[in-house]
């Protein structure tokens, strides 16, 4: 806790994921950002815990019920993909979807699209 708030990374740390994930993003960056309603799904796989039996980790991805929460984990995605300018504010993001998992191919899965006025029933 740093001021009575949580801090999921330390400030370097906090940098340096920052940092990593602007680089990994800046070769997706599209030529105009988009406009509108947007809707933003990210999906964390973390690797498997050493517990893990060969068994569960044959059952391929497993939902992660640990800490980080979700919503600590999407807000630095949601902070790069602003100055990455892939929209214009994160505002726009009006449909967000977040999930983690455990699994043997770890990494970070991004889908963004803007929301035409026809999905917003869905």
């Amino acid at each position: 806790m740093v001021g009575g708030k949580p801090r999921f990374f330390a400030k370097k740390e906090h940098q340096s994921a920052e940092n990593d994930l602007m680089l990994l993003c800046s070769a997706h960056v599209p030529n105009y950002h988009l406009i509108g309603p947007v809707r933003l799904s990210v999906k964390f796989v973390f690797p498997f815990r050493k517990s893990e039996t060969k068994r569960r980790m044959g059952m391929g991805i497993l939902p992660n019920d640990s800490r980080p929460d979700c919503d600590n984990l999407v807000k630095l995605v949601g902070d790069v993909l602003t100055k990455l300018q892939f929209y214009k504010d994160d505002g726009q993001v009006s449909d967000l979807r977040v999930s983690k998992f455990w699994g043997e191919r770890v990494g970070i899965t991004v889908t963004i699209c803007e929301i035409q006025p026809t999905e917003t029933n869905q």
